[in-house]
């Protein structure tokens, strides 16, 4: 589904569908690295390798021939060129203890990790919201102005704007928050 030509807003609501199935163990395994007594998983290689902690000596030392290599390479240099050199890892970060388990709640809390820092899906929530609000109301108006008097066009009209009502309700859940459990993965 990722690899098809979809609009930035649904890759963007949707990618937890995919990325959620991994947090808790990426996240304990966050943790171990931090334990580690060796400090590869940080960047700094040991001095066999005769590399230092930058991008450049990383693609020139080691042999990079397939494409997924190349995605390791870009994003090294991603980080090391843009992203200010990545998070602090290893024995300085280590000096503020270790990371805190993350409770579910923080861990799979969608809106506060990407969503209210991301304008395209604010403008996506925003929009969806105002779908699903005018189908309650057009479900309300229906509703109250013709009663047990309802049309077949009418009653079909309602049905229509309770599902979509209830299909946007469910969909901007995906905005907020979106846990996954392996356990019912069957």
């Amino acid at each position: 589904m990722f690899a098809l030509p979809l609009p930035t807003w649904l890759l963007h609501t949707t990618a937890s569908l995919f990325l959620h199935q991994d947090q808790v163990f990426l996240h304990a395994q966050e943790r171990k690295l931090y334990q580690s007594p060796s400090n590869y998983a940080f960047g700094i290689f040991p001095s066999q390798f005769n590399m230092k902690n930058d991008h450049k000596s990383y693609a020139t030392t080691l042999f990079t021939p397939n494409e997924g290599d190349k995605g390791i390479t870009t994003l090294r240099r991603w980080i090391h060129e843009v992203a200010g050199g990545g998070p602090v890892w290893g024995p300085s970060a280590l000096s503020k203890g270790l990371p805190k388990v993350l409770p579910p709640t923080e861990l799979f809390d969608v809106y506060e990790s990407h969503v209210k820092n991301c304008k395209v899906c604010q403008d996506s929530l925003k929009k969806i919201k105002i779908i699903r609000n005018s189908a309650l109301l057009s479900l309300a108006v229906l509703s109250i102005a013709y009663g047990r008097t309802l049309k077949l066009w009418q009653l079909l009209l309602a049905a229509m704007s309770g599902v979509v009502a209830f299909a946007t309700h469910s969909f901007t859940k995906l905005f907020y928050k979106y846990e996954f459990h392996h356990q019912d993965n069957n």
